[in-house]
């Protein structure tokens, strides 16, 4: 922990790793993994929400190569003149 010059605070994390394998790659995360299934479950809580799935629709657009479902997402006010909705 250090003391900065306006008088906030700044945290440093230092650490080592020691390789197993020559020319291997390694990847270091700086949080833990968002997965699919919580973007699914995210999702669907946003649909059960009155207030907040009134601006969102969600419909499947196609399929990945693992066979996971990917959405195509619509964000609007869909309250609006079908007219305005169309030309956006």
């Amino acid at each position: 922990l250090k003391r900065g010059r306006r008088g906030g605070h700044f945290y440093s994390l230092t650490f080592s790793f020691r390789f197993q394998h020559m020319h291997d790659t390694v990847y270091f995360a700086h949080c833990f993994p968002y997965t699919y299934s919580d973007l699914c479950r995210y999702l669907g809580e946003i649909e059960a929400d009155p207030r907040k799935g009134q601006y969102m629709r969600r419909r499947a657009m196609c399929r990945t190569v693992s066979g996971n479902t990917c959405d195509l997402l619509t964000i609007t006010a869909f309250s609006s003149d079908p007219v305005s909705l169309a030309v956006r």
